[in-house]
């Protein structure tokens, strides 16, 4: 959802039509609270009411009052009051919007930007989760031009990634670098935009790029972890490795496994408990729910208690306080599933 950044309106604003859209409570204003506001040609606002948006801004989580507004064309605009409770600034030079004293960056977009956008000369397909260097249009105006190609932040690593690069313009030609980051082949078609011009004066140095030699193994690596703990690591851990690589690739492979071997679980005990925020899960039902649990086995039932004990010990799950009483539990041996896939 766009969202409009105006500084010169006092308070900030949402269509009553996206409210509704939300399931947002809208709570009417009372004397104290209203205020007479006008659009930039003069039309009187109509406003209905105040309710609570949760906006999501750079990984920034954001509570924020507005008023809602039953004839404004954008679906939130937000105002001043925005801008003073979250230390927002403005950098139009850089094309930033800053918060938190410049804790948070965020992209600005201007709806003539689009101007400045390169798009897919000729159809084109590209592989699954691999890369290719595309044919592009660029504007007239830029002929001639090395220019700084950019991702669009709204497209970025939704089906594709565009590599950041300067390239040289020609005959409202250039190219660009895309990867499909998806599992299956991805046909951009023609006229699809793709990325966009900003101005090369951004770049402070360049330097030229020097491809390594492939570093030896003994003077870059056993510093930190010798070939011996390397092999003792992989033999505990059971990892299979291609053994096409060569001597040194095994060991600069083994070494990123070793350095983040905390990822890897043998058993439930080496799994860690998710520190992330708890997911809130909004059902829109306030009645309670019960399922009533298949029918097992003996066997399985002192199997399905054993493992909700152990997942409860290292503290994969817990009890949780909740009206949905009962998920039923379908229990599947191993074994099954392996003669069903071959």
């Amino acid at each position: 959802m766009d969202i409009l950044i105006d500084s010169g309106s006092v308070v900030s604003l949402i269509s009553k039509k996206v409210a509704h859209d939300l399931k947002l409570t809208i709570t009417p204003l009372t004397n104290n609270q209203q205020l007479h506001l006008f659009s930039a040609n003069g039309t009187k606002m109509v406003i209905e009411g105040t309710t609570d948006i949760r906006l999501y801004l750079g990984g920034l989580i954001i509570m924020q009052t507005v008023r809602v507004c039953s004839n404004i064309q954008d679906s939130i605009l937000l105002g001043l009051d925005f801008f003073k409770s979250n230390s927002v600034i403005l950098n139009y030079e850089l094309g930033i919007l800053s918060l938190n004293n410049d804790s948070v960056r965020i992209p600005l977009h201007s709806k003539t930007e689009h101007l400045n956008n390169v798009t897919v000369a000729r159809n084109v397909c590209i592989p699954a989760f691999a890369e290719a260097i595309i044919g592009v249009k660029s504007p007239a105006r830029f002929n001639n031009k090395t220019v700084l190609l950019e991702p669009l932040p709204i497209f970025q690593f939704r089906n594709t990634a565009v590599a950041r690069s300067i390239t040289a313009c020609k005959d409202n030609n250039t190219v660009c670098r895309i990867l499909n980051c998806k599992p299956f082949a991805l046909t951009l078609r023609k006229g699809m935009r793709v990325a966009k011009i900003e101005n090369i004066n951004t770049i402070a140095s360049i330097k030229k790029f020097d491809a390594l030699l492939e570093p030896e193994i003994n003077s870059q690596m056993e510093p930190r972890k010798s070939k011996s703990e390397l092999d003792a690591f992989h033999k505990n851990y059971g990892f299979k490795v291609n053994p096409d690589l060569t001597e040194t690739q095994r060991y600069q492979l083994l070494l990123l496994l070793y350095e983040h071997k905390e990822v890897f679980a043998r058993d439930l005990s080496e799994i860690q408990e998710c520190r992330a925020q708890p997911m809130q899960i909004d059902s829109h039902k306030p009645q309670k729910m019960f399922k009533r649990q298949f029918r097992l086995s003996e066997d399985d039932q002192k199997e399905v208690a054993k493992q909700i004990e152990e997942m409860k010990k290292f503290r994969i799950i817990e009890e949780a306080d909740t009206p949905w009483y009962n998920s039923s539990v379908f229990v599947v041996k191993k074994g099954w599933f392996k003669a069903l896939c071959g």
